[in-house]
């Protein structure tokens, strides 16, 4: 029920006749497959909204797997062929990296998308500690890769 109202809302908030611009516009459901964290993810007796603050940003690529090649191995392998190692190793430590998380479809059938999310606490202070790491991504063939920063938590 939730998601066939959030899928309902976001088709009606994109409708081409509405923004007057055409783009294929993607809705699915994703469960995190893998993570490493750097405790603590929230300080102990602080609410969650206190961890996002206005420098706290994240760094996020999205790729496109072909079906039947998203395998245990494959996954396995998601240090590897996302990027997140180089990501882990060679990000400053004035970034702040609390979190990188894997993300992959749930949808049945067709291609899987997998979502990488690094979560980092002080990124928006400075954002040229991404200005070497970005272009790495963009060459593991990403189909999406981008900084943004949380407008609003709920």
């Amino acid at each position: 029920m939730f998601y066939n109202n959030l899928r309902t809302a976001s088709l009606t908030k994109f409708d081409p006749r509405a923004t007057r611009y055409t783009a294929a516009h993607t809705l699915d459901l994703y469960t995190e497959v893998a993570s490493i964290c750097r405790p603590p993810i929230h300080e102990i007796g602080m609410p969650l909204t206190k961890t996002h603050t206005s420098s706290t940003g994240y760094m996020i690529s999205v790729y496109k797997v072909f079906e039947g090649d998203d395998r245990e191995k494959f996954e396995r392998n998601w240090l590897y062929w996302t990027g997140a190692r180089m990501i882990y190793r060679y990000l400053p430590a004035a970034a702040g990296l609390r979190r990188i998380s894997l993300h992959k479809s749930l949808s049945p059938k067709g291609d899987k998308m997998y979502i990488l999310m690094c979560e980092c606490a002080n990124l928006l202070n400075d954002v040229t500690v991404c200005a070497l790491i970005l272009p790495a991504l963009r060459a593991r063939l990403t189909g999406y890769t981008g900084i943004f920063r949380p407008l609003q938590t709920f």
